[in-house]
This record gives C-alpha cells, sequence and structure tokens, in this order.
C-alpha cells in the first residue's frame, strides 16, 4: 500500500512541475487552492521569487523530436554541466524517489511505473537500494535492481542509486558503507545509465573525510566512468561549514570533479527554513568555488494538498540546477 501511494504521489508532483510551473497539481481547480492557506502561502513565496530577474537564462525544455529520440534510445552517461549534472543529451536531470530496502520481497519498481514517470516528464530513478539497519547483507537488492536499471535503460530513463539510510557513526555502519560500494561499483561499472550517491542523509562523523575518501577510493577503483554524487545531507550545515569538509576530504582523494558532483536536499538549513533566497546562496557558494551541485530531495512542505515549495523549483528551473 505504501508503494501505490508512493508512486501515485510521484506522478502527481511530476505532473505539477510540467504544467508551466504553476501549482495546481492535476485534478486539482484554483477554487479548491484558496481554501487551503498553505497552497496560498506557496503561490505567494513563488510569485515573488517569479518578480525577481534570473542570473541564468531558463533551460528550454527538449522539442518533440528530441524528447522522441531520447526514450528511444539508452542514456549515455551524465556529464557536468551549468555546473550541475546533465543528462546526456544535454538536459537537466529530472526525477522521483522510490525505496526498496524496507520493501516487502515480491515489491519492485516495473516498466510501466518507469514508463508514467518518463512520460510525464522525467528522466531519472532516485532509487534507494539498502541500509545497514534491516538486518539484511549488502546485495539483498542486487537481482531486483538489476532488472531495474535494465527496464529503465531501454525506457531511457537513468537510475541513481544509493544507500537509503546510514549513520556513520559505528564500526559497522562504515563497514557496510565499504563493503556496498565494493559491490554495487564493480556490478554497474557498464551501465551508463546508473549514477552514484555514496549515502543518503548520512551524518558527519570526526572521521568523515577519511570514510568518504575511502568509499570514493573504492567506487573509483573499480568504477572511474561512473558519475558520483557526495555528501547528501538532509539538514544543510551550509556552503561555509560544508566547503571546508569537501577541501578536507579532497586532501586525502583525488576527486575528479568533471565526473562528480555535490549532492544536497532542501528540507532545511542549521538557521531553519531552506526558502529560494537561501537555495539561491547555496547555489552561488558552490559554483563560485567551482563545485558542480545537485539536488536529490526536495521537500512536500504542504502535506494537506500535496503541494510542493514552488520557489524552489522556479529558482532550479532558472539555473538550469538538476
Amino acid at each position: 500500500m505504501y508503494a501505490k501511494k508512493h508512486i501515485i504521489f510521484i506522478i502527481i508532483l511530476a505532473t505539477t512541475l510540467i504544467l508551466n510551473g504553476v501549482g495546481i497539481a492535476a485534478g486539482q481547480s484554483a477554487a479548491q487552492t484558496s481554501r487551503h492557506p498553505e497552497a496560498q502561502s506557496a503561490m505567494r513565496s513563488a510569485d515573488m521569487y517569479e518578480s525577481q530577474p534570473a542570473t541564468i537564462p531558463a533551460v528550454q525544455p527538449a522539442s518533440q523530436p528530441a524528447a522522441r529520440a531520447m526514450r528511444a534510445a539508452p542514456p549515455g552517461r551524465p556529464i557536468i554541466m551549468n555546473d550541475s549534472v546533465y543528462t546526456s543529451w544535454g538536459t537537466p536531470i529530472r526525477g522521483a524517489s522510490e525505496g526498496l530496502e524496507a520493501s516487502e520481497p515480491s515489491y519492485t519498481v516495473t516498466v510501466e511505473q518507469l514508463r508514467a514517470l518518463r512520460d510525464n516528464g522525467l528522466n531519472t530513478l532516485h532509487l534507494y537500494i539498502e541500509h545497514p539497519y534491516t538486518g539484511k547483507p549488502v546485495g539483498e537488492q542486487a537481482e531486483k535492481c538489476d532488472q531495474i536499471i535494465e527496464d529503465a535503460a531501454r525506457e531511457g530513463m537513468y537510475v541513481i542509486i544509493t544507500i537509503g539510510w546510514i549513520e556513520l557513526m559505528t564500526e559497522e555502519d562504515v563497514q557496510f558503507f565499504y563493503d556496498f560500494w565494493e559491490l554495487y561499483s564493480k556490478r554497474y561499472k557498464d551501465n551508463e545509465n546508473v549514477i552514484f550517491e555514496m549515502a543518503n542523509e548520512h551524518n558527519w562523523p570526526k572521521n568523515g573525510p577519511e570514510v568518504v575518501a575511502n568509499a570514493y577510493k573504492i567506487i573509483r577503483k573499480n568504477a572511474p566512468d561512473t558519475m558520483v554524487l557526495l555528501f547528501s545531507f538532509a539538514v544543510s550545515p551550509g556552503p561555509e561549514h560544508l566547503i571546508p569538509r569537501i577541501k578536507d576530504t579532497e586532501k586525502l582523494a583525488d576527486i575528479d570533479w568533471s565526473n562528480a558532483a555535490i549532492a544536497f536536499h532542501a528540507y532545511e538549513s542549521e538557521e531553519g527554513y531552506f526558502g529560494a533566497d537561501y537555495l539561491i546562496e547555496v547555489i552561488d557558494a558552490f559554483t563560485e568555488a567551482g563545485y558542480p551541485i545537485i539536488n536529490t530531495e526536495l521537500p512536500n512542505r504542504f502535506a494537506l494538498t500535496s503541494y510542493p515549495d514552488m520557489a524552489l523549483f522556479r529558482v532550479m528551473e532558472e539555473r538550469g540546477l538538476s
């Protein structure tokens, strides 16, 4: 039941994004919107941002013939473009998330679900495969993941794979981290539609630079050509705190930023609300420091109406941020 609800929400969210940035989900009228102050607040926030000039021109959507060509062929390896991670066709990554780590053994992501995402304008599935707190060994979901990646390639879609949840605060966690990437980086090194996100919302232990650098080295040893996303924190510590952590990690691993990027989530900052103004600060700080970035999770702030924060979407669209 959870899986079905999750996929339905993904489709609604995708449809919301496609309607020219208008914050009305499919099946909801403007009259319905007016009954929800949370939704009105989101729209006001989006309108306020819309009145500001974009510093980078908006990325234009692919033409219909180009879109059909994308669906007809498996994706090539993603590229760094416009200070972000782009598809091999030169378009921003646009995706939705699903998790296998705590699902029932029979559950998977089907071809029909992938096509529904693709037909709603998305090109990527963000897939949480495993985590160390299920009691299952690394590789438990490998065969299921093989099929999803194969199906996604046929449907012209990328798959970002990651550890769904890991604290990295114990020796057991760190060993799981290393074992996961030893297995999966070897397994998918030749799959051009696969992107590796090192861990979803991990903590930063005292030896964080060493732990992340070691995992990066494992990946690069086995999969030198695969795009790698690093530093996916749940609460953004802010560029002024995160950039020193990146530099400390760079001292221990030769990170190739032509084939790697900083991933971040936009739930909240250390100061609280992660709004459009703060997002602009984050984008500017990282890109000016020479680091490409990608957002791999966005909040659904207004759960009552399923309205995302449209102001954040407008910033990302106008900046061409994946």
